[in-house]
């Protein structure tokens, strides 16, 4: 089964000013990622904005990926979805561009409680041979994975190999590393102010969106951690709480791809229909940018 570890980036999906998939930008993309040590790429996620993506744009995004990944890494394709037909409907075309494994949410829109989302997970690992990823986050699914019901979808679906939180509760996450290492599948912290303390608490990796901007700065977090080097992760965490500064004047999203984009990878464009900067956000937004670009440089 697949192994994962270190720092997997949600990448973001480069689209060209007339909303397509950007192929070229892709390949900068996921050279500037791979050559600053990542593991693995997690596409259509929220930084990928799987969502906001048609299914032929995301089968489009899988392909790029894989492609440019030249089997350097493995490609994680993002299936969430509100049903269990719909996502494996969308796990058939991940596999089928090339990933190397999918990753699955609880189900959104309707409500759930815990058997369900349990179910869900259970049925959509069921119809894979691929290895699985669960995808904890609440703010998106209004449903939480918890750590009893990984408990559940591993012990009926062994194919699921980890799981990523992006809850930020940092009580959940511990209960979610100790169930965690009692089913042998690997913990990645997705909220990237908890990416040090995580590491040195036993986490395998780490997904953080702003590794887009400054890999290399969360791939040096991660090994620090790692290593148990407490204050080398102090100074590295807190590069990284400065690189996030790009997702604070305006819609998050925006600001990543605009940040990523001052280093020449991409266009600044989120999909259609997606909030975009004003001109005043813009300005800080590019600001922060250059100044994480050169913190990087200084701290790697």
């Amino acid at each position: 089964m697949l192994h994962l570890h270190g720092v997997i980036p949600p990448v973001i999906t480069p689209l060209t000013p007339e909303d397509e998939v950007d192929v070229e930008a892709i390949h900068r993309l996921t050279d500037h990622l791979v050559d600053a040590g990542v593991t693995g790429l997690f596409v259509l996620g929220s930084s990928g904005e799987g969502p906001a993506l048609t299914p032929a744009q995301r089968e489009e995004t899988v392909r790029a990926f894989v492609k440019a990944a030249r089997g350097r890494v493995p490609v994680l394709a993002g299936i969430g979805e509100p049903s269990v037909r719909r996502a494996v409907e969308a796990l058939e075309v991940a596999a089928a561009a090339g990933a190397a494994a999918v990753v699955a949410t609880a189900p959104y829109y309707f409500l759930h409680d815990d058997r369900h989302v349990a179910d869900h997970l259970v049925h959509i690992a069921g119809a894979t041979d691929l290895p699985v990823v669960l995808y904890n986050i609440p703010p998106a699914t209004h449903s939480v994975i918890t750590p009893s019901i990984l408990t559940t979808v591993v012990r009926q679906a062994p194919n699921v190999v980890a799981i990523k939180d992006s809850s930020g509760d940092w009580d959940a996450f511990q209960g979610m590393l100790e169930a965690a290492r009692q089913l042998g599948v690997a913990v990645l912290q997705g909220a990237e102010a908890l990416i040090g303390r995580s590491m040195l608490a036993g986490a395998a990796g780490a997904v953080p969106g702003i590794a887009n901007l400054t890999p290399a700065v969360a791939c040096a977090l991660v090994r620090a951690g790692k290593d148990g080097a407490a204050e080398t992760v102090d100074a590295l965490q807190a590069a990284l709480d400065r690189a996030c500064e790009v997702y604070r004047p305006g819609y998050w999203l925006a600001g990543l791809k605009a940040a990523v984009a001052q280093r020449g990878l991409c266009t600044p464009h989120p999909a259609r229909g997606l909030p975009r900067l004003d001109p005043a956000a813009a300005a800080l937004v590019a600001t922060a940018a250059v100044a994480a670009i050169a913190d990087e440089e200084r701290h790697v």
